[in-house]
């Protein structure tokens, strides 16, 4: 029990230096990260996550990130617990569309319009993520 206790007290500790004073840019590559496993996850596509993080944060352009909205941490919990029936739907032609929680629609605030559509891998609906 006393390693358990160390171990959690550790992982806590990470993730509070972790996440204190990260920078709009680094909060929105740590955003393209979460989603990026849970898509390859749901998908069942672990081997991909390297090309989801690249199309996501080329699009998203994190480095052009400037602010996040109060609603960043629930988007990354949501992100987290939701389940892939949830966070993954078909459109009309069967094909997958990403159904992201509403925390995080327009969470990456950049100063510029979001694009139109932001496949990944094979999945729209990822351009929800950026907002004016």
């Amino acid at each position: 029990m006393g390693r358990l206790s160390i171990l959690c007290g550790v992982m806590a500790m990470v993730v509070v230096v972790g996440c204190g004073g990260s920078s709009p840019e680094d909060k929105c590559q740590d955003l393209v990260d979460t989603m990026c496993d849970r898509v390859t996850a749901c998908l069942n596509v672990p081997s991909q996550k390297a090309d989801c993080v690249r199309t996501v944060s080329d699009s998203a352009s994190c480095s052009r990130t400037k602010s996040v909205t109060e609603s960043y941490d629930t988007c990354l919990d949501e992100l987290r617990d939701v389940s892939c029936d949830a966070l993954l739907d078909s459109d009309a032609n069967g094909d997958p569309v990403l159904n992201i929680p509403s925390s995080c629609r327009g969470v990456l605030q950049s100063g510029r319009l979001a694009p139109s559509s932001m496949p990944l891998l094979g999945v729209r609906g990822a351009e929800r993520l950026i907002g004016p």
